[in-house]
């Protein structure tokens, strides 16, 4: 995964700003063009028969909602760049409104925006998804627009459903985010494939992919349930530069954990999935390996995994629906507490250079209700290889409010 280097120049902001600005206006006037043929079909059709829909099926068409990620983190020398002893962030994570319209039974758009807040150098304003699918084919539903690429579980679940507060370093360093381009799929009851073509940006050079991911639930029962995928994802990086940063599954840290920087023609992404849950249990595992080509034909293997494992003291458990698992519906008087674990291994150290790196989390989630939960992690790093600094001393604290509405 190509990542932007944090101190871009103010210019190269406000022309990254401008064309996010433009793609916002693309999609919204197309968003808003289906809309309104769409509409404009079903009120045709609802004069012809003579039929007056009720208030509520008309509220039932658009759906409106919000999200607000506020974050505490407190870390030691090994996730700051300086190897400073102590540091401590606050940070809006993530403020997100999403808005759906289903205008006809096929037909379905959804436009989400989100903002950011973690200083007056770290603010950011970004269009999520905005996308229009068409679910008319028994065979495929055709979705067209910005969304997240198929690949990767823990990718593709929502923000608000992860057991941590953030994902894995695994996913983040590996699996694709939300690009522009046009996907087939279907989502059943125990299986579901997709298959897309993307371009990351919607410059002419940015990256282009083709990706496709496909799960199996062979057992998929009230109180058990087995889940089994797989993906994959051809990239060209239009010779590119290429490297892998992360802040060790901290957000707010610095990029401390590095590959080798070069580069790169094109790549070949491959990940394998596994879940098994049972009654309040829940097991999860990812593998993703990384073949990238150099433009002087070099080649560089890059690779890593995490399992982790959650349970709910108060005997509930998470959904699982369209190949992925969804936010668990608490008690109505007593919540639900969740106890959470997680450890990540992550390899991008090859031909001499870059890093080998590992992080153990534990923590605890508290879900007042569906709408309020409360987190708490607590990280331990270890790394070998090329390094910012030579201390890989201090562990980190992570806590997290969080609102649905």
């Amino acid at each position: 995964m190509i990542k932007r280097d944090s101190f871009s120049s103010s210019l190269l902001g406000q022309s990254q700003c401008l064309r996010e600005v433009n793609s916002c206006s693309f999609i919204v006037l197309f968003i808003a063009s289906t809309i309104f043929i769409t509409g404009s079909e079903t009120e045709a059709a609802t004069l012809k028969d003579a039929d007056i829909s009720s208030p509520s099926q008309h509220q039932e068409k658009f759906k409106l909602s919000g999200l607000i990620m506020l974050d505490a983190d407190h870390y030691g020398p090994f996730f700051d760049k300086n190897a400073e002893n102590s540091t401590s962030n606050i940070e809006l994570r993530q403020a997100k409104v999403t808005a759906k319209y289903k205008p006809t039974k096929n037909w379905k758009t959804k436009l989400q925006l989100k903002y950011s807040y973690e200083n007056s150098e770290n603010e950011e304003f970004e269009v999520g998804d905005a996308l229009v699918a068409y679910s008319a084919f028994s065979w495929a539903d055709i979705t067209a627009g910005k969304m997240k690429e198929p690949f990767s579980m823990e990718r593709l679940a929502g923000s608000s459903s992860l057991i941590g507060i953030e994902r894995s370093m695994v996913t983040t360093a590996f699996a694709p985010g939300r690009s522009y381009g046009v996907q087939v799929g279907k989502n059943k009851k125990s299986h579901t494939w997709a298959l897309g073509v993307f371009q990351e940006k919607t410059d002419s050079d940015s990256p282009r992919s083709a990706t496709a991911r496909a799960t199996f639930a062979p057992i998929r029962k009230k109180d058990q349930i087995l889940h089994l995928g797989i993906s994959a994802s051809i990239r060209d990086l239009n010779s590119g530069r290429f490297q892998i940063k992360e802040s060790g599954e901290v957000h707010t840290a610095d990029n401390i954990i590095r590959s080798a920087r070069f580069d790169a023609e094109k790549s070949h992404l491959a990940g394998v999935e596994m879940a098994w849950q049972y009654q309040s249990l829940r097991l999860q595992t990812e593998l993703v390996v990384e073949d990238v080509e150099q433009v002087t034909g070099v080649n560089w293997n890059y690779w890593g995994y995490y399992a982790q494992a959650s349970y709910f003291i108060t005997g509930k458990s998470a959904n699982y629906k369209n190949g992925i698992f969804k936010q668990v519906n608490p008690n109505e008087n007593i919540g639900a507490v969740e106890l959470v674990s997680r450890y990540s291994n992550l390899d991008i150290r090859d031909n001499n250079l870059g890093s080998e790196s590992s992080i153990a989390m534990i923590g605890i989630n508290y879900y007042w209700s569906k709408n309020l939960k409360v987190m708490a992690n607590y990280l331990t790093p270890e790394m070998s290889g090329n390094t910012l600094h030579t201390d890989d001393s201090g562990n980190a604290v992570s806590v997290r409010a969080q609102l649905l509405f």
